[in-house]
């Protein structure tokens, strides 16, 4: 029986739930819904206000956020089985990884949940990356995919490129699917700071290879070489993923004077705010919720041509978009700046516009939750 409005929600990690879709479970609220929250980390790295919620639980679970290992896997989709079937959700709605969105519809199609939804927030480098190893394992997010979005009533975008890759591929139905604006920002948590420099330029993001890591830092080492006065903060932590930087990488670059690294910051609002660009060399995203908080904060934008990236700048206007893996046109769009300063705030305050325009946290929450509570079901 599952009268009750309650919804499960699950990411690869706790970050995305309360830093990301804090305020879209607040609307659930509202609506009179329980929340359930499934991650696979411990209850420390969730704030107290939301374990306290007399109408919130959370649920801790086995879940990797790379790899795939059919023991573990099977298991994880047994444990989302014993939760839906403790707790009876009427929906449940699975974003901030492509295992979430697999694991939890079919979980919630085996339970017989009236409506599941899921968020792809990117398909990493999947659908894009060469070599043996990658084809192997698109073969098998191929098959997971087909068979888990078949079975969603809905299956949220954040960028065209993801959706008409998936569609075209025959992976989901496209009569199932919506594009939304990103994740959305608060812009009140990010609100609007003049710059109060022109040469500070900051990444903020996962330490990896596909983040352009080493890219940003290269056209860093370039520029230091003519404008020795320029900063380069990253601020990011250290990630299990192959492709991760390492310490002593990141510690060689700080020695030598190329960056300043900064860490994993829980409140990364002053960064933007010391900030005079934000650069981001992304390989792929889905709509990425660093470059949205810069640009709420009133920041010109530096980033990549590739799918999810390119939906954050109008080139020219509020920063540019480059070539993806290309130093020499990074290392330029970021020299452009450090000779027409006056473009810094004029760019900035475009990137502003943009953000509230497009990508207001209550704006986009707006979509989800008129496509998740108002949408008419299909069989699946």
């Amino acid at each position: 029986m599952r009268s009750e409005k309650k919804i499960l929600m699950c990411s690869v990690i706790a970050e995305a739930i309360y830093k990301s879709r804090h305020e879209l479970i607040e609307e659930f609220l509202k609506l009179n819904y329980t929340v359930i929250m499934v991650s696979p980390d411990s209850t420390s790295e969730i704030p107290k206000e939301l374990l306290t919620h007399d109408k919130i639980k959370y649920y801790q679970i086995d879940l990797k956020r790379t790899g795939l290992n059919p023991i573990n896997d099977l298991k994880t989709i047994n444990q989302l089985r014993k939760i839906i079937k403790k707790e009876k959700p009427s929906t449940t709605y699975a974003f901030g990884g492509a295992k979430a969105a697999i694991y939890l519809t079919l979980a919630a199609h085996k339970e017989k949940v009236r409506k599941n939804y899921c968020m792809i927030n990117g398909l990493g480098s999947i659908y894009r990356g060469s070599g043996f190893k990658n084809s192997i394992i698109k073969s098998v997010m191929t098959v997971l995919f087909k068979k888990s979005l078949s079975k969603s009533h809905g299956v949220l975008f954040q960028n065209n490129d993801d959706l008409r890759t998936l569609t075209a591929k025959d992976i989901v139905d496209e009569r199932k699917t919506h594009i939304v604006n990103g994740s959305g920002v608060n812009v009140e948590k990010f609100p609007h700071s003049p710059p109060e420099n022109t040469h500070n330029f900051l990444f903020v993001g996962r330490l990896l290879k596909d983040k352009g890591i080493y890219e940003y830092v290269e056209a860093a080492k370039l520029i230091k070489q003519e404008y020795q006065y320029a900063k380069f903060t990253i601020v990011g932590g250290y990630d299990d993923n192959p492709t991760s930087v390492n310490e002593e990488e990141i510690d060689e670059w700080a020695k030598a004077g190329i960056i300043e690294y900064m860490g994993r910051q829980k409140d990364v609002f002053p960064f933007y705010k010391e900030a005079a660009v934000f650069v981001l060399p992304s390989y792929h995203e889905g709509t990425p919720r660093t470059s949205l908080e810069a640009m709420a904060v009133g920041r010109p934008i530096i980033t990549t041509d590739a799918p999810g990236c390119r939906e954050t700048v109008i080139d020219n206007k509020n920063g540019f978009l480059v070539p993806i893996q290309n130093v020499e046109t990074l290392k330029e769009k970021m020299v452009f700046f450090l000779q027409n300063a006056e473009k810094v705030k004029d760019m900035g305050d475009e990137s502003h516009r943009i953000a509230l325009e497009k990508f207001d946290v209550n704006k986009v929450n707006k979509q989800i939750l008129g496509i998740i509570t108002k949408s008419r079901m299909r069989e699946v």
